[in-house]
Order: structure tokens, then sequence, then C-alpha cells
């Protein structure tokens, strides 16, 4: 069977989303004068399009397509031709905000996709459901894993904040002086070691 997707049905479909947005109703021949293509191609391509991408209307006129119409589109079209976002579209762009923030919070915070969900509201203000969460997770975490690392340990001071003009860096800041603060040293600074072992470390 021949596929006619991207030689058909898309260049069809992008042409009549685009043409709904200036005329109510859009013909067959306003997408063929768009497109390029012939007429009877052009109403091929809408019959298998509809119903998910367009309601696509026949006239009567002794079967000359040429003056069928599309009434409208479907949200499905919309995203299918990137003029609206997908849901994988949205996670992703979620997750390239978040993964930073991600990647230093707190573990009860973000420790099951209920708590996810909380900390993304209070992060940015979106709600996001159970199963969206898990799909977010698993996409920051493959971020994380790919990104450059520095992890800075500091003693003597007041740390101030730290800052990259690199988006995927990922940095740490850990205050050695609150280790004092531990009954064992040595092994609650092993501890915050742990897993930074292919980062680049700045120890003043």
């Amino acid at each position: 069977m021949q596929e006619t997707w991207a030689a058909r049905d898309l260049p069809v479909l992008e042409a009549a989303v685009s043409l709904q947005e200036r005329s109510y109703m859009v013909t067959v021949t306003d997408i063929a004068m768009r497109t390029g293509l012939e007429a009877s191609v052009v109403a091929r391509a809408l019959e298998a399009l509809d119903p998910v991408y367009v309601d696509f209307r026949k006239t009567t006129t002794g079967g000359d397509p040429r003056f069928w119409y599309v009434y409208k589109v479907t949200a499905e079209a919309r995203r299918a031709v990137g003029q609206w976002p997908t849901a994988k579209s949205l996670v992703s762009k979620l997750a390239e905000q978040l993964a930073s923030a991600y990647y230093r919070a707190s573990w009860p915070d973000v420790e099951d996709d209920v708590s996810l969900c909380v900390w993304v509201r209070k992060q940015c203000g979106d709600e996001m459901t159970v199963k969206q969460a898990g799909k977010l997770r698993t996409v920051m975490e493959a971020l994380i894993a790919k990104s450059p690392k520095v992890v800075i340990f500091v003693e003597g001071g007041v740390v101030q904040g730290c800052t990259s003009n690199d988006k995927s860096l990922l940095v740490t800041v850990i205050d050695r002086d609150n280790f004092e603060e531990e009954e064992n040293k040595e092994e609650a600074e092993a501890e915050a070691f742990t897993g930074t072992e292919d980062c680049v470390h700045d120890v003043y």
C-alpha cells in the first residue's frame, strides 16, 4: 500500500488549517491552488482525513469535487501541523524548564508522582495528572543524566548564590561548615560526595 501522509495528506491538511484562519469555508479548489495538487487528489486526501482531522462536506455537484469543502478542522489537525502543542511537546518543554530545579529539590518533595504534581504546581503553577507527572519525571531524569554537572564545596563564609549562563549546566553548592554540626563529620562529608564522582568539583 502506498504511503500518502507526507506526499498528499499532510500538505492538504496544512493548507486546510492555514486557509481556515482566513475563510469560514475552504473548498477543494482553494486547497488545490495552495498545494498544486489536482482537485481529485485533494478530495481523496480530505476523505482520508475526515473525521479525525477535518469535517469534510460534499455538496450536490454531480460528483465534481471542486466545490466540496472543509467546514472545520479539529484540534488534532492543529496539533498535527504544529499549530497547537502536543502533550509530548508540553512535557518536553516543562522538563527543560524544571530539570535543574528538580535536580536540586529535596527528595521528600518529589519522591513520588503525587508529590511531584504538588512540586510542579509550586514551581510554575501548572496542574498535572499523576500519569503526566510520571512522564515528566522520566524526561527530566534523562536530561539530568546527560547534563554537565558542577559540585561546589564551600567553607568559612556565606554563600549568596550560584548561577550559570548555561541552562544545561547543573550546579550544586554544599557548605562544609554544616558538617561541623554533625556527630560524625567525616561520615557526613563522605555522604555529601556520594553521587558526585562524575562531576567537576570546585573546592574553596
